[in-house]
């Protein structure tokens, strides 16, 4: 009995640090790595376009930055099985949790149910070792709506973090960061302002309904690296005289 009950308490363990039951810290700052930087100008209602720059971790997420990178530059064209287009340009964020996070990336509906990936189909994420330690972290959300719920592979259906939100690690999956701290910051407000408990595009307060504003990502596209990327991120950790 004693050599059984070792071999049950080894397996409950290893579960429980596998699928992140016990919560525990992952440290990013090793694969923090900018192999690619992207944008996307973001406009909310008739106001003049926020540019948010995007630092990739292509290093560690490979399959999943350069599915984000091409749908940034559109330079895939029209998916052939849904005749969707592959930019995120002209496409809506709309879904803003208060101080949480900011989510869009639809390219079929415009509803964040449902998306589509540059390889014809959902991808399984190439590793889940980036947590969501912060203001400003990118991944991808899990799965497109079945009827048996969500599938556990990625499609184009990204989020942008306003706050640590570790409960999504080993669920969705970290591939980059906003660049720039003003940008978070920026982007933080926008949960703040504009969002809601649950996300909703519109809820009832006492007696009227109040929908979220219309948020577009008007532009989007790939810039060149300037080698600076890794000591904006992570200025401790990659000193310059140190590059």
């Amino acid at each position: 009995m004693i050599p059984i009950t070792l071999i049950l308490v080894f397996l409950l363990i290893s579960y429980i640090f596998t699928y992140g039951i016990v919560p525990f810290e992952k440290i990013n700052t090793p694969y923090e790595h900018v192999t690619h930087k992207v944008f996307m100008d973001i406009q909310i209602e008739e106001d003049p376009p926020k540019r948010i720059h995007f630092a990739l971790f292509g290093k560690v997420m490979p399959k999943m930055v350069e599915n984000f990178r091409a749908l940034c530059t559109g330079e895939k064209g029209i998916d052939k099985k849904t005749g969707a287009r592959l930019h995120y340009k002209g496409t809506q964020m709309h879904r803003l949790q208060r101080y949480s996070w900011l989510e869009g990336g639809d390219l079929l509906n415009n509803d964040c149910e449902e998306g589509v990936s540059i390889y014809g189909s959902p991808f399984y994420a190439d590793n889940y070792n980036l947590g969501h330690n912060g203001m400003g972290y990118l991944g991808m959300r899990m799965g497109n709506l079945t009827q048996e719920g969500r599938s556990k592979t990625f499609t184009s259906i990204f989020y942008i973090t306003s706050r640590l939100l570790d409960h999504f690690d080993n669920l969705n999956a970290v591939f980059g960061r906003v660049l720039y701290e003003e940008e978070r910051l920026w982007l933080r407000n926008v949960t703040r302002y504009f969002g809601n408990e649950l996300g909703l595009k519109y809820w009832r307060y006492e007696d009227q309904l109040i929908f979220t504003p219309h948020i577009e990502i008007v532009d989007s596209g790939e810039l060149k690296l300037d080698g600076n990327e890794d000591q904006i991120l992570n200025p401790d950790l990659h000193r310059k005289e140190d590059l």
